[in-house]
């Protein structure tokens, strides 16, 4: 990797990391008012609410991405006007499928949703439809040319919006929260709309759309499994369980906002910068060097964090969120589940960029076919919502072997390279593991027995002992971190 692209890529990684800190501290601290303020039933309903304003990406063709993906390539080799068009007829086609989607929506939600709450929720969802249309395009875009400091700022305004909106909802409850969510989704769309890069008009070409259809055929596919996959288990939950076990399971967000915060933030910036560095060319170092390389340092530091996590948050939800420590052992498990499954970011950019989305596609379907029956067959085994987080572990894990399987068979390495590889990163993750597992079962009765400590002092001790186990992870993981950066 060139001098050059290290630079660009630490700048932008900086720049996009600070509007992602806002981001995640924003949503930290929002969300555990909104937990607090609704309650698990009400917060249940909200975070069912949240997978419906997910599945918008279902009806977009996934051609947002393919304008994302095409548009910073075809800069690269100086066709810009191609890469212009390729936006405009993007932008059409959002306007003119969201607002038919939304009353499709309204429609859906008047005849045949009966709890109130949730009607509203999702009448609420199909208006923010409408009013993030500029939003969302200008933010992929503007990922597509690599501005991290316009997604910066967006962010920090985004931020200061719904802190605003906390006190409105502590005041106003539950519809306040509706409101200011539409509210910060047209302010959003406002302020990409004032940062155009380009001029947005309305253009379309019958040619260009179906020739862009064809590309993203693969990567619709993959999208329309990719959004089912992600909130598949909160929709089983709400429908067999009820909105409060989704309220106790959502705990789990708060828990892996850090985590993806900083996974989601590198992966982002590697994936642009790899378009603009090397155009439609990329060969077996690009891809060790933004995937792999990534990948193995990742799986030495993040263990570590997530033990400490893990040794932290009984106390901190018994002081701070009370009414949802039933929901922590789940919290526990989904910590796991969310770790394998940011590691596949970095492998499901490789294989967008090669051009391999029909594979992506068919692995996306089938791990998402495994968690949707896991998780039905753990409901009817009646073991909650712990159990339906480890069925998630269990399909985030396949998914995981399967992406980077993929990817190593594109880069020509053997059956054998691919199973060293993957127990290296093992490794670490179940280390933590089984530490983890071993101290709650056995070392805290034994404390509890012996010393009859607080649960504040048993969660230090476990913090003191994660730190020694993790010790020899977190020294390698520095080593390699050095290397992409």
């Amino acid at each position: 990797m060139s001098a050059n692209i290290v630079h660009k890529v630490k700048s932008s990684f900086y720049k996009m990391f600070t509007g992602e800190v806002v981001t995640l501290l924003v949503a930290f601290i929002s969300g555990y008012f909104y937990a607090r303020f609704l309650g698990p039933e009400t917060y249940g309903i909200w975070q069912t609410a949240k997978v419906f304003i997910n599945l918008s990406a279902v009806f977009s063709l996934s051609l947002p991405f393919v304008m994302r993906r095409d548009f910073i390539t075809l800069q690269a080799d100086g066709k810009t006007e191609e890469a212009h068009r390729i936006a405009h007829i993007v932008l059409t086609y959002q306007l003119i499928i969201t607002p038919l989607v939304s009353i499709g929506l309204l429609i859906y939600a008047f005849t045949s949703i009966t709890n109130h709450l949730l009607q509203l929720s999702v009448v609420t969802v199909a208006l923010i439809y409408i009013a993030q249309i500029v939003g969302a395009y200008g933010n992929i875009l503007t990922k597509g040319l690599n501005n991290y400091k316009v997604l910066r700022n967006a962010s920090i305004l985004s931020g200061i919006l719904t802190l605003v909106s906390i006190p409105v909802v502590y005041f106003w409850g539950y519809t306040a929260l509706l409101i200011t969510t539409l509210l910060i989704a047209v302010a959003n769309s406002l302020y990409y709309f004032i940062k155009r890069p380009i001029a947005y008009k309305l253009y379309w070409n019958n040619t260009l759309f179906k020739s862009l259809l064809f590309v993203t055929i693969p990567l619709y596919l993959q999208d329309i499994s990719a959004t089912i996959f992600e909130g598949i288990d909160r929709l089983i939950i709400a429908k067999y369980l009820d909105f409060k076990e989704v309220g106790l399971y959502s705990l789990a967000s708060f828990i892996n906002l850090p985590l993806k915060l900083f996974v989601n933030s590198l992966s982002i910036v590697l994936f642009t910068h790899l378009n603009a560095a090397f155009g439609s060319t990329v060969n077996d170092d690009v891809i060790k060097k933004h995937v792999i390389l990534p990948q193995e340092v990742l799986c030495q530091i993040i263990p570590p964090v997530i033990g400490v996590v893990i040794a932290l948050l009984l106390p901190a939800v018994t002081i701070f969120l009370p009414k949802y420590t039933d929901g922590v052992p789940a919290a526990q498990i989904s910590v796991f589940a969310t770790y394998f499954y940011l590691l596949t970011g970095f492998s499901a950019n490789a294989m967008f960029v090669l051009n391999k989305q029909k594979i992506s596609a068919l692995i996306f379907f089938i791990v998402g076919v495994v968690n949707t029956v896991l998780c039905l067959v753990v409901v009817r085994l009646k073991l909650g919502i712990s159990g339906i987080a480890g069925a998630t572990l269990v399909a985030y894990w396949l998914f995981d072997i399967l992406m980077i399987g993929s990817v190593f068979k594109q880069m020509q390495r053997s059956f054998g390279e691919l199973i060293a590889y993957k127990t290296r990163q093992l490794i670490p993750i179940l280390t933590i593991g089984l530490f983890t597992v071993l101290y709650q079962c056995i070392i805290r009765k034994y404390i509890q027995d012996a010393w009859h400590l607080s649960i504040y002092a048993e969660s230090a001790i476990a913090v003191a002992l994660t730190g020694i186990v993790s010790l020899p992870f977190l020294l390698k993981g520095m080593q390699k971190l050095k290397l992409i950066l």
